[in-house]
């Protein structure tokens, strides 16, 4: 059955209305509440690891369709240590950069 959307509360026209068809609909509820950083009784690392492994699947597809060696028996391995190298290059990257700007320890006190 097709709820209407309540109208806004407001009556400013520049607030625009946030309930529409499809934000209100069951499946986009559902949808949204099976995703890992919304799913209750997870570990902060069950949610990092289940959300990276499932982007992990944009990265190796650019590398195997559309890379160099995509037409040789060793395409798909190439696109694979492309992937990891991109990795490895961003997670020293990160790394670098989370240390320099969530450090503890701070010699300096800006004020």
């Amino acid at each position: 059955m097709l709820r209407i959307p309540k109208k806004y509360k407001y009556s400013d026209p520049f607030t625009g209305d946030l309930q529409t068809v499809l934000t209100t609909s069951w499946l986009t509820k559902t949808i949204l509440k099976n995703l890992p950083i919304y799913r209750p009784n997870l570990t902060p690392f069950a949610r990092g690891l289940e959300i990276g492994l499932a982007h992990g699947y944009f990265l190796i597809g650019p590398f195997v369709k559309l890379g160099p060696l995509r037409n040789l028996e060793i395409g798909l391995f190439s696109g694979f240590l492309s992937t990891i190298g991109l990795n490895l290059i961003m997670i020293s990257f990160l790394t670098y950069y989370g240390l320099s700007t969530f450090s503890k320890f701070r010699t300096k006190k800006f004020k």
